[in-house]
């Protein structure tokens, strides 16, 4: 059965960490997991991996639900304010009114100064 790529990370940080403890400590680790391992069950490791990956789609799905809100907004004032699609339009697609003259300045230009 091929490893979870965290329960792999998790297994070798872990290991490493216990290489380094002196002999006595070593037992007295030994001896709490596997009253741990007993007392939590074989489902201990699935469960926190499971809770692991919930807490990634909760982090992702705040994200997304941040960047629905703000497509909301701009959707809206799209929708309703003419001075903003004017503004959009003229920093977007270099849109100039009658009798007047699009100059664009390059911002590498004004950091020189």
């Amino acid at each position: 059965m091929p490893r979870l790529p965290l329960v792999s990370s998790t297994v070798g940080r872990a290991r490493a960490a216990f290489n380094r403890l002196n002999e006595d400590v070593r037992l007295q680790v030994v001896i709490v997991v596997a009253v741990a391992a007993l007392a939590l069950g074989p489902g201990a490791v699935q469960q926190a991996v499971i809770a692991c990956k919930q807490r990634k789609m909760d982090h992702k799905l705040a994200a997304l639900q941040r960047s629905h809100e703000q497509l909301l907004h701009e959707h809206a004032q799209l929708l309703s304010n003419p001075t903003y699609v004017e503004g959009l339009m003229r920093s977007t697609f270099k849109v100039a009114k009658r009798d007047e003259f699009v100059v664009t300045i390059d911002p590498s230009d004004l950091n020189d100064r």
